[in-house]
Parts: C-alpha cells; sequence; structure tokens
C-alpha cells in the first residue's frame, strides 16, 4: 500500500443509543497498530455522546466475524478506500454464526510481561521483592548484581531458576557486553562511577534480552521499590493487555512515597512487609483545604519544601519490540524522538509530550529509606557522591534530601558511630510518620494511602 494513502473508517457502535462516527486514518500512521487502537480512538472520541465507555469491553466486527484486538489495521484495510466495522458491547456481541460461514479470531497470546532491577545491598528484602511480583505475574524477572561480591544474594536469587529469576553480575564479561549497545561511547566514561549510569545500560542491555527471550514488556524499577496494579486489581496482566491492545509502546507510572513509622527494633526490617502507607502523587492530591494543611506539614519537615523526600517523577515500561532507549532510570523513549507522542501514554498529567491516561491507577512504590539503619546504609554505600550524575546531565540541588543526607554522613562518618546518629535524626524529623490521628487524618484527605498487597 502507498505509504501516503488514507482511508475513511466508518465505526458503527450498536450499543445505547446507536452512533456511527467517521474517522480518516493515515495508513502510514494506522496501518502497522493493532485494531484495539481503533476501539480505544473511539471510546475517547465518544465520549460524551454514549456514556461512559471501556475500550477493554467493546468487541469489534466486520462483515459479521468478530475481529482480534492484535490484529493489524492494514490487514482489515486491504484495497478499499473505505472501511465499515460494527463496534458493540462485548457482552452483547452478535451471536456466532455457522463455522462454515466465519472463522474464529484465535485467542490472543498471553501478555509476558518481563522485570529489570539492578541492585546492591538488599539482602533484607531481596525475597519479598522476588516473590511479590512473580505472584503479581510477571514472568521473568532480569536481575543485576552491581556487586558481585554479594554472592550469598546471588546464590539465593539463582535459586527461583533462570526462566523465573535470570542473574548477571557487574564482572568482565557484562562490561564486554556494554560496550556493544548504543551510546557506550557517551556513556563509557561514566560507568566506574555513577550508579545511575549503570542502571541505565542495564536496562538497555536487558531489552535487548528480553525480546530475544520472547517477553513482549520490560518494567524497569530499583530493589526499592515494588509495582502496584491499583487498588483491589491482584495481577498486572489485564493492565498490560489493556496497553498490548491499544497500540501503547511506552507508559510512564506516577509513584508515591513511602511514609514509615519508626520501628521499634533497632535492625533494617524488611519494608515490604512492614510499610503500607504512602505520600499519594502530587498529581492526585485534591485541591481542598484539608489536602493543603497535609501538603504543608510536610513541606515543612522538607528541606526542599515539597511533599516527597526522593524523585517524584515516576517509572516507565515499556514494549520489548520499541527501538527505544532509556534516557535516565526513570523515563524510555524511542529512538526517533518524534514518535514519542505516538508511542507514549502516561497517568501523570505533569507528563507533556505524551497522551494522558487517568484510567490506568497502577502505581510504583518507592520504600525510600523507610528505617534509620536503612537509610544510613544507603548513605554509607554512596559516599561522597557527586552533586552531577546521569553522565553529567543532572545537577543535584543542595538542599535536597539526598545531598542533605550525604552531608550529614559525611561530616559524622568520623564519629565513633560512623554517622549512624546523624542519620537517625533525619529520618525521625523528615521522614518519620508515627501519629495515628495524624496519618488517619491524611489518609482521609486524600494526600495519604494505605496501599492493600496481595499475599506473597
Amino acid at each position: 500500500m502507498a505509504a501516503d494513502r488514507a482511508v475513511d473508517l466508518y465505526i458503527n457502535y450498536v450499543g445505547e443509543p446507536e452512533l456511527t462516527l467517521k474517522m480518516t486514518l493515515k495508513l502510514a500512521k494506522w496501518g502497522p497498530r493493532p485494531c484495539g487502537a481503533l476501539v480505544a480512538a473511539f471510546a475517547k472520541s465518544a465520549r460524551g455522546k454514549v456514556g461512559e465507555l471501556d475500550a477493554a469491553t467493546l468487541a469489534i466486527e466486520r462483515d459479521g466475524a468478530a475481529v482480534a484486538p492484535a490484529t493489524p489495521v492494514a490487514d482489515l484495510v486491504r484495497s478499499s478506500k473505505a472501511l465499515h466495522v460494527v463496534l458493540r458491547p462485548a457482552a452483547a456481541a452478535a451471536p456466532a454464526k455457522a463455522p462454515r460461514r466465519r472463522r474464529l479470531a484465535p485467542e490472543p497470546a498471553p501478555v509476558k510481561v518481563a522485570l529489570i532491577c539492578q541492585l546492591k545491598d538488599a539482602s533484607v528484602r531481596l525475597k519479598s521483592f522476588l516473590d511479590y511480583h512473580l505472584a503479581l505475574g510477571f514472568r521473568r524477572i532480569y536481575l543485576y548484581f552491581d556487586d558481585p561480591s554479594e554472592a550469598d544474594d546471588v546464590e539465593f536469587a539463582e535459586s527461583y531458576g533462570g526462566d523465573r529469576v535470570d542473574v548477571r553480575v557487574r564482572d568482565a564479561a557484562l562490561l564486554r557486553e556494554w560496550a556493544a549497545l548504543r551510546g557506550w561511547d557517551r556513556l563509557k566514561k561514566f560507568a566506574g562511577g555513577d550508579v545511575q549510569v549503570r542502571q541505565m545500560l542495564n536496562a538497555l542491555h536487558c531489552l535487548a534480552r528480553a525480546r530475544a527471550d520472547g517477553m513482549d514488556w520490560l518494567l524497569h524499577v530499583d530493589s526499592d521499590e515494588l509495582f502496584h496494579p491499583g487498588p483491589g486489581e491482584t495481577s498486572i496482566l489485564p493492565h498490560f493487555r489493556y496497553l498490548q491492545d491499544s497500540g501503547c509502546q511506552l507508559f510512564t507510572y506516577y509513584n508515591f512515597e513511602s511514609a514509615p513509622r519508626t520501628p521499634v527494633e533497632g535492625g533494617e526490617r524488611d519494608c515490604f512487609r512492614t510499610v503500607t502507607v504512602f505520600k499519594r502523587s502530587r498529581c492526585l492530591t485534591p485541591a481542598t483545604a484539608a489536602a493543603d494543611r497535609c501538603l504543608e506539614f510536610w513541606k515543612s519537615r522538607s528541606p526542599m519544601k515539597d511533599l516527597f523526600l526522593f524523585y517524584q517523577n515516576g517509572k516507565s515500561a515499556v514494549r520489548c519490540d520499541c527501538d527505544a532507549v532509556p534516557v535516565s532510570v526513570h523515563v524510555w523513549s524511542p529512538v526517533d524522538k518524534r514518535l514519542l507522542h505516538a508511542l507514549g501514554r502516561t497517568n501523570d498529567h505533569r507528563n507533556q509530550g505524551i497522551d494522558y491516561d487517568g484510567s490506568v491507577k497502577c502505581r510504583v512504590l518507592h520504600f525510600a529509606c523507610t528505617d534509620p539503619k536503612m537509610l544510613w546504609r544507603k548513605y554509607d554505600t554512596l559516599g561522597d557522591f557527586p552533586n552531577a550524575c546521569v553522565a553529567d546531565t543532572v545537577e543535584h540541588e543542595k538542599l535536597m534530601f539526598h545531598c542533605v543526607c550525604r552531608d550529614a554522613y559525611v561530616k559524622h562518618r568520623g564519629d565513633d558511630d560512623r554517622g549512624e546518629a546523624a542519620l537517625a535524626d533525619l529520618f525521625r524529623r523528615s521522614v518519620a510518620l508515627d501519629d495515628d490521628d495524624e496519618i488517619e487524618a491524611q489518609i482521609a484527605a486524600g494526600v495519604l494511602e494505605r496501599v492493600d498487597f496481595i499475599p506473597f
């Protein structure tokens, strides 16, 4: 077909009330897309005309036969100048005709979702991290151990079997493989000292592996984060099926930040099993007096006068067959950045340049330094890091909590306790929330949320 050819599409919705919409499709753009994307486009265009529509509950037909959502639009167009399809609520789909008169569309293959994580010093929470994500339906977890000396953790992860948990360590072999990656010439001088550059290299390295392993989607998170599919959801698969059928290739999720209590015990704890209250993304905060009071409470405890102490720009998932690169530890981007708007979506309206989809309630839960010991260990590991990071593309502000913790640790690491008391004081003043009444008031105001987890 000619790359610039256009086809008029007529969609007849046979629900209540009946509605016909016309769309003009540029085949260069729409031909490779799945028909599920047409359903999503109709649901968006028909808002306000036929009530609330959920693209996941609509069925598409042509000539009386059901069309699989994954079918490319080009397969329907053929040489026609116009295309007519019927769209109806799935529950009211037309009765099946005799097999001799129609071919039933095959059930779509299960969506295979993988996860990439670079980790170090994660022993306390490693089992929970793996068990939780596997229970949610992730087909494979790719772990990249930044410190090859963590032999016990490596051995434990390998005990899950390579078909579920695939383990690599930072060794000479991995470094040789990094050298073959796109962008290595620019990043190689930073790879030794910039942990975020190593995360980006490992994410790009993993994308090719996941593609070769037959995975459909790849999500990038840290070892102190969990992916949560939303209130009441017990599986990631319906969400990624929705993304798959709608033609999306990159999705950026908002993140929540933990609001932990001060632990009774002195040692580090498994935060994934002890912390359930989180600061909701700022994009979800209601515009009410009660919420404003709660925001002021947190701002008064933050050096930067903000709700979150750490990052708040979310994390991303990418289709494995997308020609994409990580532009940070947070976000994937198409190599051809002009395609970002067409391929990318987000549930955080602050992310400009990509389509907003507020129907997605998935979020990344960031268990950011949930006890004094974890806080101290983080900065004992990082040491006196520079303000510049991500290959000198990001400059930390001195009042960032991240830098305040670093400076307190560096100032007191010569003390008898190597700075633990100084970091514990920061934890008490800025991180912990132990007041039950304040917690419940903030939950009622929509600034905090108590998250329910599936059993793991």
